[in-house]
């Protein structure tokens, strides 16, 4: 036990011991020299070999080149995010720097902001670059039409007219905007504006550059931003079959049947379109509808008259208002469509002018425009909002199957959901905005057992396009202004009442909420008709 404990004891000297060198003789090999780093040194220099330490750039953004020289590793930073650099980062030696703008800069006064080359781990002293942007000086050029189509988010094209008293060139500064021509000589000239699509979530701009033999004139077109979520929901086939029947003691001299055509819009696409029996025909408002009219050869009693059959691809449609930048540009009020939507609807006793399904001139639609003008304070998007919900507050919900006047309506504030958008796109209109119905019915499928119509509304703000809404869902307790929700409506149509020329008359027909329209004409005896609408 003694022993023991003796080791321990020991056992710290013994440990320290080993720590002592083996001998006495001195290490006389030099030490290694401390290294000293040198300072990396940066800067900016222009074309000319010369220290730059402030940059011009055009309102346009194009890029502007200068040359960064550098004995070491460097970063940039910017004190502004329009400000943008490249590379961003780099080694010794020299190296071209690229500075532009995020965007065009289209303000009246100039802007400045930073450009900082940093030295990696701070070895080193930084070096600022003051970069201003320039302001942009509006040459005019051009007439160019209110609203336009290009500037809308789905692109297109417009005519613009544009004078030079010189040879001119044109070029646009992005490849989203075509122009045709882009020269010429001295004189008057229509050229043809064209977009692509801005699929991006921001406006975006395209400045125009002119240049003749006396100089550079700068104009610029903005395009703004998709403002609607479209989702595509489901595929199916439909057919559609208009069969008449009648008694065999029937005398027949003429008949007349009209079917709708859906076409393609934002909550559809129609493909595979084939039909039989009839005419495409286009109502002098643009409406394009099937028409059979026989004066002989008629099919035998439930024969189908029309058979047309197509494939749709359903979509949803959500309006992100947030994006909308400019709420209440111009119309173009010389328009054929802005003076459609904004004027008296006549329906199917439009002869006489006594069937007024929408009128922003009733004095009762007038007075009630202004209180809701007022609350809205001038503000399109929010007056059809405001609109949408005191319909809905204001009309109880009924079908009518008698007299349907906007007239009518209103005394007794009662209404089905064309009634009710009837009333809403009288206000609307009251107030110079375009509003429309949108006339859907859907099919029988797995959802619906029976063949269902349906109305929506829609108004228009100019550079974004149609806005849909529901007056319907909101009294469900379901909001849906700016929204098309369905998986099952098919747009049939989107005005409630189309001419049709038929021989030597025209024909005044209601589609509120008849989406098949029968005219017979002639003959004697019971006719019926009845409609095959269904997904295969």
């Amino acid at each position: 036990m003694n022993n023991y404990r003796r080791i321990l004891l020991l056992l710290p000297f013994i440990l320290a011991c080993t720590e002592l060198p083996q001998d006495n003789k001195e290490d006389d090999t030099p030490p290694e020299p401390p290294v000293i780093e040198e300072p990396v040194e940066v800067h900016f220099k222009g074309s000319d070999g010369q220290a730059l330490s402030s940059l011009t750039i055009p309102s346009s953004g194009e890029p502007v080149t200068v040359t960064l020289e550098s004995t070491g590793r460097w970063y940039l930073q910017t004190s502004s995010s329009w400000l943008q650099a490249t590379p961003d980062s780099g080694k010794e030696g020299n190296m071209e720097i690229s500075i532009s703008s995020d965007k065009p800069y289209i303000q009246d006064n100039e802007r400045i902001a930073t450009l900082e080359a940093v030295p990696f781990g701070g070895k080193g002293e930084s070096v600022t670059l003051s970069v201003s942007q320039e302001a942009f000086v509006k040459a005019n050029m051009f007439t160019i039409p209110p609203d336009p189509a290009y500037t809308l988010p789905r692109g297109g094209s417009a005519q613009v007219s544009f004078h030079s008293d010189e040879a001119w060139t044109l070029q646009s500064t992005v490849p989203w905007l075509k122009i045709t021509p882009d020269s010429g000589s001295a004189g008057d000239f229509v050229l043809q504006f064209t977009t692509e699509e801005n699929k991006y979530s921001n406006d975006r701009i395209a400045i125009i550059r002119s240049t003749t033999p006396s100089g550079t004139k700068e104009d610029y077109i903005l395009q703004h931003a998709n403002v609607f979520a479209r989702r595509h929901i489901r595929t199916a086939n439909v057919q559609n079959d208009f069969v008449v029947r009648y008694s065999s003691g029937i005398s027949l001299s003429e008949i007349i049947i009209l079917i709708p055509y859906p076409e393609t819009n934002e909550y559809q696409d129609i493909t595979n379109s084939q039909f039989s029996g009839a005419e495409l025909k286009t109502s002098d408002t643009g409406v394009n509808y099937l028409m059979c009219h026989n004066t002989s050869g008629f099919p035998k009693s439930g024969e189908a008259f029309i058979s047309h059959s197509y494939t749709v691809d359903y979509y949803t449609l959500n309006t992100d208002f947030s994006k909308i930048t400019e709420r209440n540009l111009p119309y173009d009020t010389e328009s054929p469509q802005y003076k459609r939507y904004t004027d008296i609807c006549y329906g199917i006793n439009g002869d006489d002018k006594s069937f007024i399904m929408i009128d922003p001139t009733d004095p009762r639609i007038v007075a009630w425009a202004d209180q809701l003008w007022e609350e809205a304070k001038g503000d399109r998007i929010d007056y059809a909002r405001i609109c949408h919900k005191w319909v809905a507050d204001n009309i109880e919900y009924g079908i009518y199957d008698g007299d349907n006047t906007i007239d009518e309506i209103i005394q007794r504030m009662s209404g089905d959901c064309g009634n009710m958008h009837s009333l809403w796109m009288s206000l609307l209109r009251c107030k110079g905005i375009p509003a429309r119905p949108i006339v859907m019915a859907a099919p029988q499928n797995q959802w619906n057992d029976e063949i269902e119509s349906h109305v929506r509304g829609e108004f228009y703000i100019p550079g974004y396009g149609w806005i849909p809404l529901d007056i319907n869902n909101l009294q469900n307790g379901e909001n849906n202004f700016g929204k098309f929700p369905d998986q099952n409506f098919i747009v049939m149509n989107r005005d409630f009442s189309i001419d049709v020329k038929a021989g030597y008359k025209t024909y005044n027909c209601s589609l509120l909420q008849v989406v098949w329209w029968l005219v017979w004409c002639g003959g004697h005896g019971d006719l019926d008709g009845e409609v095959i609408f269904k997904e295969e």
